[in-house]
């Protein structure tokens, strides 16, 4: 069975470059590239990514650095940390 989940986007920055919407939250750094959404972290924890209407589409365990989890092109909602990011894959 599905889980649906509404995520509260609690910060939200766009940067007008044509190949990822970047957010920054102290020692996190969350964007789309084509094909991938980044996730580069301080510290091991869980991302979450989910559609624009609320389904989980993905759920990874990220390492301390630089993480690429593989997804289609698409806006997503990434949640780590307590805190969500709005991305864009190309």
């Amino acid at each position: 069975n599905d889980t649906w989940h509404l995520v509260e986007i609690t910060e939200y920055t766009y940067y007008n470059d044509p190949t990822s919407n970047t957010e920054i939250n102290e020692s996190t750094k969350v964007y789309g590239s084509e094909g991938h959404v980044m996730i580069e972290s301080d510290k091991p924890t869980t991302a979450s990514i989910y559609s624009v209407s609320g389904s989980l589409m993905n759920q990874v365990n990220i390492d301390t650095g630089m993480n690429q989890v593989p997804m289609n092109s698409g806006i997503y909602i990434v949640s780590v940390n307590g805190k969500s990011y709005k991305i864009l894959v190309k």
